[in-house]
């Protein structure tokens, strides 16, 4: 880890990116190859990215909140919320690329969900600057919504 960051960092992206996207896969194409709307893949998003929140920042908070054990910044718990606003706008998007992925039939998709995530985590752990890693997953959240919106137009001329 010490000696080598940068792989490290990518260690570390790629093997979430690997078992979230996959795992993404393989619920969808399991449990809803019926239901492969856009819409539904909002909606997974909105699930995974939810509990991942709860369960990452939200159980953390209350307990900081009810056991003030430390002194803490406000402006980290705001940035905190808002860095879980745009990674949950960022799950929305690759929930609705592997749908699309799965409804094309095209692995493609699902290869790009996993670059993008591994990009993501990479810079995530690589860039020392809290706020420069806001602006960073405030601009997959961006990308995200643009994807969300060109695919819900293609899918209503369809």
């Amino acid at each position: 880890m010490l000696t080598q960051p940068v792989l490290y960092a990518f260690f570390l992206g790629i093997t979430a990116a690997l078992f979230e996207e996959i795992g993404r896969y393989i619920v969808i194409k399991l449990f809803l190859k019926n239901q492969l709307t856009t819409d539904s893949g909002i909606s997974f998003g909105i699930g995974h990215g939810g509990i991942e929140a709860i369960l990452l920042v939200g159980i953390n908070y209350i307990y900081l909140l009810i056991t003030s054990a430390y002194e803490f910044a406000p402006v980290m718990i705001f940035l905190g919320g808002l860095e879980r606003i745009f990674a949950l706008t960022f799950h929305i998007g690759m929930s609705v690329m592997i749908m699309k992925s799965i409804r094309d039939k095209r692995l493609i998709w699902l290869i790009l969900a996993i670059i993008l995530h591994t990009l993501l985590d990479v810079c995530a752990v690589l860039i020392g600057n809290v706020y420069m890693v806001e602006l960073i997953v405030l601009t997959f959240a961006v990308f995200s919504i643009l994807f969300i919106r060109k695919e819900k137009k293609n899918e209503k001329s369809d």
